[in-house]
Order: structure tokens, then C-alpha cells, then sequence
């Protein structure tokens, strides 16, 4: 999934990728043609592990900085995040297994905003968090609230009917703090998850 995923110049040509679950590949096999990756979460758990990496450009690596490099597991349940900046665009990746606790997200997620420089002029979230966004939030953590109470400038990214999945749901979500940031689904054959991107104008934050 990883090679066929850079095959598409729809990837190979973005300026930061971020990948979850890579198992147990370490940072030799994560290396694609022209990146450069500037953080990783490695797989802790073996074949059970997830982890997590972001990668720049190569050209934009001298402008890239690793702020985070973070995992927390309790109960067969786990959260990584990645956190970087290039010039003053700060890019979270974020992992979260399904049935991690609320609390313990909203902390782990608290604690990686509170990371992000003042100097950054736009935040850019994206991951896998495992909450189905298209169910009804009642009698569950709403995380688009969270993001909104935290940073109302924070705006999701998808449409409420964009599935992320084979499975139909949407679990792989957007946020950003750029007003003129766009958040796409991308329809691929070789995962159960459909990738998602992110454009943001690099010539209003440099």
C-alpha cells in the first residue's frame, strides 16, 4: 500500500505525507523517492503495533523542524501523534485506536495544540481517529466540538457525507486553521481507508 500510494503523483508531489499504522517498518523502509521524514512514532507492540510518521520534501527538509514524537497506550488501546512545522505551517498527524478513552484523547490532544509555536500562522490536523463522524454525537466524545472550543478558528475540512472508508464511515478527518485550506478524499484501491489531503496556500504563511 505504501509503494503503490507514491506510484500516484497525487502523493509523490505534496509537500508533507503523513502515514499511520506503518507496523513494524522502521525508518530505513519509510524512506520514499524525494522525502525526507521528520518524525516518527516506531511500532512499540510488534506485528500489534501502529505507528506513525511525517514526512517533507526533500527540497523543503532545511525548512522542516520535529516539534513531537508522541505515543500513550493503556488497555490494548493507543495514541500517536506527530507533530512538525514547515516555515510557519504547523502539521499534526494523529492515531487513535478505536475505544481509547475520551478523556485520555482530549488530553493527549490538549497537550500536542499546546506544542504548536506561537510563530505559526496555520495548524493543520489530520489522522485516523476512529470516531465516526457521520453517527450521531449524543452519549459520545464529540471531537469537531472539541476542536471548535479549543480553537474556533479550527475548521473541519469534510463534507458530513464523505466517507473515508470501505467500511462507510468517516473516521479520517481535517482540520485547519487556514480559512482558505481545502480537505479532499482520495479513492484508492489498496487500503480499507480511503487517504485524505489537505491544501493549504504555502505562499500566505511562509
Amino acid at each position: 500500500h505504501f509503494m503503490c500510494t507514491f506510484a500516484d503523483p497525487t502523493f509523490s508531489e505534496a509537500d508533507v505525507v503523513l502515514f499511520a499504522e506503518t507496523r513494524q517498518m522502521d525508518r530505513s523502509d519509510l524512506r520514499p523517492a524525494g522525502f525526507f521524514v521528520v518524525a516518527q512514532v516506531l511500532s512499540q507492540t510488534g506485528t500489534l503495533g501502529t505507528g506513525s510518521l511525517a514526512a517533507v520534501r526533500m527540497e523543503q527538509a532545511m525548512h522542516a523542524r520535529n516539534l513531537l514524537e508522541h505515543s500513550w497506550h493503556g488497555n490494548g488501546c493507543r495514541i500517536e501523534i506527530t507533530l512538525i512545522t514547515l516555515n510557519r505551517l504547523a502539521v499534526m498527524g494523529v492515531y487513535s485506536s478505536p475505544r481509547v478513552p475520551a478523556n485520555q484523547l482530549e488530553i493527549e490532544l490538549e497537550m500536542a495544540i499546546q506544542r504548536v509555536p506561537a510563530t505559526c500562522s496555520s495548524l493543520l490536523i489530520m489522522g485516523d481517529f476512529n470516531i465516526n463522524t457521520m453517527e450521531p454525537p449524543e452519549g459520545r466524545f464529540n471531537l469537531v466540538d472539541f476542536m471548535n472550543r479549543h480553537n474556533p478558528q479550527l475548521h473541519f475540512l469534510l463534507r458530513p457525507d464523505q466517507v473515508t472508508t470501505n467500511g462507510n464511515t468517516q473516521i479520517d478527518l481535517i482540520f485547519a486553521s487556514n480559512e482558505q485550506a481545502l480537505g479532499f478524499v482520495y479513492e484508492s484501491p489498496t487500503s480499507y481507508h480511503k487517504p485524505i489531503m489537505a491544501t493549504v496556500p504555502l505562499d500566505n504563511i511562509q
